[in-house]
């Protein structure tokens, strides 16, 4: 990945996608806000219990600085599943009430509307971005351990294909800050989870050599969804960055808790 800065917002970009043309993306840090406290300073998360007045306020130079309208910024209120929907002509011609009911337990967004820019929340969970340059479509998907469990990087290919005709093996993918493996330490129940879907546990699992606690690699687990829908290797880029790690640029709810700050990475066709 590469960082750009913006009007004070460090932002992080995929080389890969930075190449595309009729594409602008985008996965942001903690720089350039105005919330206090944990969610110092670029909180773009609306749902983390943050002063709202902070949360538009940050939207609002986010949007300035990537030179896009601010209502045309879709985020899902994301429940760690796996439902995703389409931002198409007749979702964006409903009243914005509508649209935030229709939002609302979603895990990916997908569209083919210009101008439109579709964006997922995170704060150690997986953001993952793709774009169809043959058929025009991106997508935005949240992967928490629930999420990468139920495959939902492996089924938003699978819809692209159906609902755009896109091509698993045109696409290109951007998987961003996350958590790591070394601090992704979880207890039985999710490694018993991973196993019954039938994930492949010799690549994404590994203990501790003197806890013997089990550590999923979520990176890699969701980069194998990808390519057993399709998705070639060498278009696939993995960030390869740590949100428990990185403090200095990333928020971790792991490291700070849940009432802390969330990024955005966010995608749209020019």
């Amino acid at each position: 990945m590469k960082t750009v800065t913006v009007d004070g917002l460090r932002l992080y970009q995929f080389t890969q996608l930075s190449r595309e043309n009729s594409i602008s993306h985008f996965v942001s840090t903690i720089h350039g806000g105005v919330s206090q406290g944990s969610y110092k300073s670029l909180n773009l998360g609306a749902y983390c219990e943050d002063d709202p007045v902070a949360v538009r306020t940050n939207r609002q130079r986010l949007a300035n600085g990537l030179s896009i309208d601010v209502e045309k910024l879709v985020v899902p209120y994301q429940v760690h599943g796996v439902n995703m929907l389409k931002i198409d002509s007749s979702f964006l011609s409903l009243s914005a009430e509508e649209q935030n009911r229709q939002l609302y337990g979603v895990d990916a967004l997908i569209t083919n509307q210009p101008e439109i820019c579709i964006a997922v929340s995170t704060a150690d969970c997986v953001p993952l971005l793709l774009y169809s340059p043959e058929k025009q479509v991106v997508a935005a998907v949240h992967a928490g351990w629930r999420g990468t469990v139920g495959q939902i990087a492996q089924k938003v290919v699978l819809q692209l294909k159906k609902q755009f005709g896109c091509d698993p093996q045109t696409l290109f993918a951007g998987i961003g800050p996350s958590i790591c493996q070394h601090h992704f330490e979880v207890g039985e129940e999710v490694v018993d989870a991973f196993v019954a879907a039938r994930q492949d546990m010799q690549s994404i699992l590994s203990r501790h050599p003197k806890t013997q606690k089990a550590h999923i690699d979520l990176w890699k687990a969701n980069r194998l969804q990808l390519e057993e829908a399709g998705v070639p290797f060498k278009q696939i880029e993995m960030a390869c960055l740590c949100t428990v790690c990185q403090q200095e640029d990333f928020f971790s709810a792991r490291r700070s808790g849940l009432l802390s700050g969330r990024m955005l990475s966010g995608i749209w066709m020019k």
